[in-house]
């Protein structure tokens, strides 16, 4: 009868009894769903902690060791003061001016033919200071170039750059 699974778990059910006694008196056996203490008391098995966040589980834990601040030679570090914080300077946040305007731009209009006309215009109505005529597309290139490695504000009216 040594391959009925029963039997198997009888033989070691009886070799358990026998080598913990403390566990269950030997040929007593807890009903179904309890557990039998070593003081001889029956549990429901549901009751005894098993997961963290049981009620039961935090209460077995022991409490953890207080902190310590240790300095770089191991020993107690000196208490810092601890200081009210609401006690403070409250400061606001720095003003952050908006970036200036500009007062001058590079326009780019289209010229006769394949040529191209740049303007420096003046704000705030954008008034043409200077008018450059016929210049062809490799100049206009090099002056927004030039342009751009001043941070001078450039507008396109050709739709060609």
């Amino acid at each position: 009868m040594a391959d009925d699974p029963m039997s198997v778990m009888r033989m070691l059910r009886q070799a358990a009894e026998a080598a913990h006694p403390d566990l269950a008196p030997v040929g007593v056996s807890s009903p179904p769903g309890m557990a039998r203490l070593s003081n001889g008391m029956s549990v429901p098995l549901h009751g005894i902690p098993m997961r963290p966040g049981d009620p039961g589980w935090e209460a077995k834990l022991p409490p953890p060791a207080p902190l310590r601040v240790m300095n770089a030679a191991g020993g107690d570090a000196p208490p810092v003061p601890m200081e009210d914080v609401t006690a403070g300077v409250v400061m606001a946040p720095p003003a952050v001016a908006p970036p200036p305007s500009p007062k001058r731009r590079i326009a780019i209009y289209n010229g006769k033919g394949d040529t191209y006309n740049v303007a420096v215009e003046s704000a705030p109505d954008w008034d043409t200071d200077k008018m450059f005529k016929g210049l062809d597309e490799e100049r206009v290139r090099l002056l927004l170039d030039i342009a751009s490695s001043l941070e001078v504000r450039t507008t396109d009216k050709t739709g060609d750059f």
